[in-house]
This record gives C-alpha cells, structure tokens and sequence, in this order.
C-alpha cells in the first residue's frame, strides 16, 4: 500500500535526523559527498495509501561508514545454487589473490557476523547446515600480499531451496538412492528434475539409459543443480532391482510405492523410455526430452528455464 518513502540520516556529531527525501519511490538509494570516518545512521518511512497517513520511523540503521579512501572492496558475492541444507555463493575472481575470507549472518542483524576460519582458495564457497525460512547474507574479502581490502558489502538475502508443495504432493516422501533411502525434499530441494519412465524389458529404453548415465555423471561432476529420478515399467520387483542397480546412478522410486503407478497415470505414460522434465516450481520444462539433442548446455538452459 505503499509507492513513496521518506529516508533521513544523522551522524555521530548531530543529534538531528535530516531527511534526504521524501519522494522516494525505489527502495535502494546511494548517498554521496559523505565524511570519511564519520558514523552514519540511516532511517526510512513509508507513505500508506490506504489511510493516507506517514507510519512511524524505522528503528535507526545499524552504524555505517564510508570506506576509507586507501581500502578496496571487491563486488558483493552472488547466488550459484541453494538446496534444503546449503547455500553455494560465487565472485568475482581477483588476479593476484592468495586466497579469500568469507562472514556470514542471518537477517537478525543486531547478531554479530560468524567468520569463516579456513581460507578458500577458490571464487566459491558452500555453506552448509542453514535453516529454511531465514535469509542469510555473506561477505568477502581477498587475501594479496602488500594490497589492503576491507570485506565486501554484503550479498543481498539468500535462503536455502525448499520442495515445492506440487512436487512435495507428486513424490513419495522417500527416494531409493545407490546409497540407501534419502528424503525426497533434502535429495530435489533446488534441482530440476527428471522423471525417467523406463523398463529393463524394454529395448529402446536399454540403448538410450547408457546415454542419459553419461550425461547425468558429468553433470554431477559439474555439481549442476539437476536430478532424475527412475520411475519404473517392470513386471516385478526383481527386474526393476536389476535394471537400477546395474544401469542407472541416480534416484529410484520404489517399485512397490504407490506414487510409481500414480505417476505413471498422471504423466499419461503410453510409451517408453520417456524424460519429463520438471522446474522447481513443477512446471513442465520439457514433457519428453527422449530423441532430443542432449547435453550439459541443454541441462544449463533447462536451468535457466526452471529457476
């Protein structure tokens, strides 16, 4: 209900609030001609529509600085892909760097930063063991011998992946994987998926699955944000365990699971091998990649597509 804000600053000598403007219509604004080493303090109003009134005043910002005019700062690091557990930030690469030290902290920001004690010797860094529906905010700073840098500002939110509620509803809660059960949402939280339609009676399906391990491999290699999961036409349990555990390296619905049949029907499964392929949000990508040209830049545009 809001369309204007008002924003004022006040530093460290003056107890007055001053405001910069009240016609603000963006909600990011760069103030320049500011005292170096001076403490600046910042706070914002909005206009509600609705009643036609100002609210109050945010709390006032935390203290900020100008940076010192001999200090160098590098580019704020940037999202390269999240799961249910982890997020993976990427930078801009620095000629001359030994190394890099990353900070981190939640959006409770009367928290102090939590820095990293290993120093990372590439421009990407994953950080495990995050809590869904919290944002999360890094910061970077490179190691160069006789070259002084101050931390970066720091990335904009970042939240772990969670399982869209379609796919959540579309999947069984558990997977089969080559190294026992994982939970659906922990496995595909972030990825697009694949669901591969396939059986081990099936000739086409035997000459097209080597293919799609290679590809699926590599792209693992690569730690691409995909994932396919087998969901089998046997006759029985023991050529569907047959089939996976010698042809395929990926994610298996179990052959007695209810959502295999289920899936099959929703899919209107009338002939294999069949590759639908699924963004996060569950929505088609591609209904059958079978026949297509594949490779890891179709796996990238599908990324692209599905994000």
């Amino acid at each position: 209900n809001s369309s204007v804000y008002e924003l004022q600053i006040k530093d460290n000598k003056d107890d007055e609030w001053k405001t910069l403007s009240d016609k603000l219509t963006n909600n990011t604004i760069k103030k320049k001609n500011l005292v170096e080493n001076f403490i600046y303090y910042f706070r914002i109003r909005y206009y509600d529509n609705s009643n036609k009134v100002w609210s109050e005043y945010s709390p006032p910002s935390n203290e900020m600085t100008t940076l010192s005019s001999n200090n160098k700062i590098i580019d704020p690091p940037t999202l390269l892909s999240n799961d249910s557990i982890s997020i993976t930030i990427k930078w801009n690469e620095i000629s001359g760097a030994t190394g890099y030290l990353c900070r981190y902290r939640d959006e409770d920001h009367s928290k102090p930063w939590v820095y990293i004690d290993s120093i990372i010797k590439s421009n990407t860094m994953r950080k495990k063991n995050l809590f869904p529906n919290k944002q999360y905010y890094f910061s970077i700073k490179p190691i160069i011998d006789n070259e002084h840098y101050e931390y970066s500002l720091s990335s904009i939110g970042l939240s772990v992946s969670v399982l869209s509620p379609f796919l959540n509803d579309l999947l069984p809660k558990t997977l089969l994987s080559k190294s026992g059960i994982v939970n659906t949402s922990d496995a595909l939280a972030g990825k697009i998926v694949g669901i591969y339609f396939s059986a081990h009676w099936c000739g086409p399906c035997r000459n097209f699955t080597p293919q799609l391990s290679q590809l699926y491999l590599q792209a693992k290699s690569l730690n691409k944000s995909f994932e396919i999961i087998f969901c089998s036409g046997d006759h029985d349990e023991k050529d569907f365990k047959s089939y996976y555990d010698q042809s395929m390296p990926w994610l298996a619905i179990d052959f007695n699971d209810d959502k295999r049949e289920e899936l099959m029907n929703k899919f209107q499964v009338t002939g294999i091998p069949k590759l639908s392929i699924l963004a996060i949000s569950g929505k088609f990508i591609d209904e059958n990649a079978v026949g297509k040209q594949l490779s890891i830049a179709t796996i990238d545009n599908w990324i692209s597509l599905g994000h």
